[in-house]
């Protein structure tokens, strides 16, 4: 169905003198909320989140009258998890539609297996194929194959030789070859390229670099037709060369496509056609995969299995991106940009050491991803095939808070996303007591802030307030929250209030002259909570991230990122994050430590909900009686 959109709002006057059109009105929770059992089809003004919304039956939608984008899709405009592997050389992480799929050309590496199905074999019908590639690479790799090397079959293979150039070519089952067709292109340019092929059978078979094709039409041999599997990245028992690179909106076709429809692929295609099977009309695609953080099939039917595979690419460019080396060992520190202080200035979450500068990590941040140096360092894209996650956040918008708005007494530089409830400040300390302005509509209710330039014993941790007595703590240690006075002086052992929050004139809280980076969060109903929940080992704890935290609450979600920190116990309990990209998008099986340079560990206890998160036995974030404080994004 097509939409309208009312470019003149006094058309729908919704005002109270007007009762022919009056709405009922009331904020997304408390005192004359939403209704507890609304009737299908019922509209309403949201008070809290300032839009008109209607109950569908199971869920509260909202009629989008400023043009603030699809609410479903919020969570990816503001959010996103990102993997992807180290290379030790200058790159840039993103995608070409969204998101994309990383390979890390190991010969133990990744790949996406796809069950073998006739459709998939040129003896049957003919057969095209498209995908997007983006690859430094000077030892060559497959993008897609159907052979297996172990039992000597062979149907065909599509793949980049180690000068660039790619190639096309179909075999006996024996393994002779029939015939091949290679480029005259390379594309091993770190930019992104369409290539393509099309087997017309018995005919003729042709590869495609961006719309450019070379054709063979010799031909010597019978098509094989076998059981083998098709793989994107990988060719059946060659290990040694495995695709080191990216690839994006993979389709396979059972016709041979045109040149026309070639043009297409290369011209037209775009986030929204990649969500569709039947692009170019008409063309016969039978499977289509976005490679948007998993191996499905947009036509429901040939959905692929991964093997270590990464994702990046965002819907936005970052302002706020973390960064932790899986696997690393000692030296592996987790290490923080902002648009703020600029690229190639980084924190680590897990040091007490001054911010450092070092102009080969992180070089920019770009509209769909960011740009890493060749990191001498070693912390972000270090050691060829080696994991890395990036957590990003999304703040477009720059403010100078000045002192004397909004009740601060102390000017800040913000970069903040009111409606997903975030913002980073960094403001230079007057030496006394005074008050920081967060840019944010509501009190944060998570503010994690370090000193950047302080030296001394005491000037140095993260400290962090949060949303459980005795609310004070730290980010760089496993300690129990107010074990320490340190981290409630810093706040002026004051919790935040309206739009500002507390500094003091002792352990760094406010040392004249240094510069502080603070980074807020408040919840916002359908993407953010920020809660916390009592531990109840050895059993198993379910923790809602609707409105009011149970499970009768509206706006429920299921977590993409997950962290987690027991602030009460005393013998102290390390910080945690899992998240839904690092191997389990329902159930983490991996987990990271904010204040250790560690690797990350199996554990597989946490299990993200349609509309919060399970706990189960574990010390971590289980222990029986602890305050346990969390914040959790869709």
């Amino acid at each position: 169905m097509a939409i309208t959109k009312i470019g003149t709002p006094e058309l729908f006057d919704f005002s109270a003198t007007n009762t022919a059109l009056q709405l009922p009105t009331g904020p997304t929770s408390g005192t004359g909320g939403r209704p507890s059992n609304p009737s299908t089809g019922e509209w309403r003004f949201n008070t809290t989140l300032k839009y008109v919304e209607y109950w569908d039956g199971g869920a509260w939608r909202q009629i989008d009258t400023e043009a603030t984008g699809n609410p479903d899709d919020f969570p990816s405009q503001n959010f996103n998890v990102n993997t992807y592997f180290g290379t030790g050389a200058a790159r840039t992480i993103d995608a070409k539609f969204n998101e994309a799929a990383n390979f890390n050309g190991a010969s133990s590496g990744s790949q996406i297996f796809i069950a073998d199905a006739d459709v998939f074999s040129p003896a049957n019908n003919d057969l095209s194929f498209s995908v997007w590639v983006k690859t430094s690479s000077t030892s060559g790799g497959y993008f897609v194959s159907k052979q297996d090397d172990g039992t000597v079959t062979y149907e065909w293979q599509f793949y980049m030789n180690t000068n660039g150039t790619v190639v096309i070519g179909i075999f006996t089952s024996a393994g002779s070859t029939i015939a091949t067709a290679t480029s005259t292109a390379t594309v091993n340019d770190g930019n992104w390229h369409n290539v393509a092929f099309v087997i017309d059978t018995n005919t003729s078979i042709t590869v495609y670099v961006d719309k450019a094709g070379v054709t063979n039409s010799s031909w010597s041999g019978t098509m094989s037709n076998t059981s083998t599997d098709v793989l994107l990245g990988a060719g059946g028992g060659v290990p040694s060369f495995r695709l080191q690179g990216m690839l994006d909106q993979a389709r396979f076709f059972n016709t041979a496509i045109t040149q026309s429809q070639i043009d297409s692929l290369y011209d037209s295609e775009t986030t929204t056609t990649a969500a569709t099977l039947d692009f170019p009309s008409g063309a016969g695609c039978f499977a289509a995969y976005q490679l948007d953080g998993d191996a499905s099939d947009v036509g429901g039917t040939y959905g692929g299995v991964e093997t270590n595979i990464g994702y990046t690419g965002l819907k936005f460019k970052p302002d706020f991106t973390w960064i932790k080396w899986r696997t690393g060992p000692a030296g592996g520190e987790h290490t923080l940009f902002d648009s703020v202080r600029g690229v190639g200035n980084f924190i680590n979450s897990n040091l007490t050491t001054q911010q450092r500068t070092n102009n080969t990590t992180l070089t920019s941040f770009d509209s769909n991803g960011f740009t890493l140096g060749t990191d001498s360092i070693g912390y972000v894209n270090y050691n060829i095939g080696d994991p890395y996650v990036a957590w990003n956040w999304y703040a477009p918008t720059a403010e100078t808070n000045n002192a004397g708005s909004n009740g601060a007494t102390i000017t800040s530089t913000i970069k903040k996303n009111v409606d997903a409830g975030f913002s980073i400040v960094k403001h230079t300390g007057t030496g006394g007591t005074g008050t920081v302005g967060t840019g944010l509509s509501s009190p944060a209710e998570l503010i994690i802030r370090k000193n950047l330039e302080a030296t001394s014993t005491a000037g140095v941790d993260w400290y962090v307030y949060a949303p459980v007595s005795p609310y004070f703590g730290y980010l760089n240690f496993p300690d129990a929250f107010n074990s320490g006075n340190n981290a409630a002086y810093s706040y002026n052992q004051t919790v935040p209030t309206g739009s500002i929050f507390n500094v003091g004139n002792t352990y760094s809280g406010n040392i004249n002259n240094d510069d502080y980076i603070a980074y807020c969060f408040h919840s916002v109903a359908g993407y953010q909570k920020v809660g916390s929940y009592t531990g109840n080992r050895p059993g198993t704890k379910t923790v809602y991230t609707t409105d009011d935290g149970t499970s009768t609450g509206q706006n429920g979600f299921k977590p993409s990122f997950l962290m987690i920190k027991d602030a009460t116990t005393a013998a102290g309990e390390d910080w945690i994050i899992v998240d839904n990209k690092r191997e389990g998008a329902s159930a983490p099986t991996k987990v990271l430590y904010p204040n250790t340079n560690a690797s990350e560990d199996p554990y597989t206890v946490i299990t993200f909900t349609s509309n919060g998160f399970t706990v189960g036995d574990t010390g971590l974030a289980n222990t029986s009686g602890a305050s346990i404080i969390f914040l959790a994004i869709a």
